[in-house]
C-alpha cells in the first residue's frame, strides 16, 4: 500500500514569501522598465516558491521506493528504500526548523519535511526494518 506525506511548511517559508511578494510589489509598483522587469522576476519567483510548497509530496509505494516530488517543475527524486543507511531528525536551535536527513546510496544525503514527522520515520522503519536509526541531533 503507498503512503504519501506532504510537505510541512514551515514559518520560515512563510516569511521568505512574504519578503519576496514585498520586494516584487515595491519594484512594480515604480514604473522604470528595469523595476518592472525585477518585478515580473519576482513575481515568478514568488510563484515558484509557492508551487514547491504546495505541491511536494513524499511517497512511500508498496514496491519499495520513495518519490521526492518537489512541485509541478522540479524532477522527481526516486530512492530506493534499500538504499537508505540511516536518517535522522535533526532540530536546528537557532531558527527552531526541523527536517529529516535521509542518507542513501554512496555519500548522498537528503532534507524533508513531512507533516507527520513521527508517522513517516515509523513508516521507514516498517519497510526497511534492518534501517539503523540515530538519535536526534541538534
Amino acid at each position: 500500500m503507498d503512503r504519501t506525506f506532504h510537505y510541512r511548511i514551515s514559518w520560515l517559508n512563510i516569511v521568505s514569501i512574504i519578503v519576496v511578494a514585498a520586494a516584487m510589489l515595491y519594484f512594480l509598483w515604480h514604473r522604470s522598465t528595469a523595476c518592472i522587469i525585477v518585478g515580473f522576476i519576482l513575481l515568478f519567483i514568488t510563484l515558484l516558491m509557492i508551487e514547491r510548497i504546495i505541491h511536494t509530496e513524499y511517497t512511500l509505494t508498496s514496491d519499495g521506493l520513495l518519490y521526492i516530488k518537489r512541485g509541478r517543475l522540479s524532477r522527481t527524486i526516486i530512492i530506493r528504500i534499500e538504499d537508505i543507511i540511516t536518517f535522522r531528525l535533526v532540530k536546528s536551535n537557532s531558527l527552531t526548523l526541523r527536517f529529516i536527513l535521509i542518507e542513501y546510496g554512496v555519500g548522498q544525503q537528503i532534507a524533508v519535511q513531512p507533516v507527520n514527522e513521527p508517522a513517516f520515520l515509523e513508516e521507514i522503519r516498517k519497510r526497511h526494518p534492518k534501517l539503523q536509526n540515530r538519535k536526534t541531533s541538534k
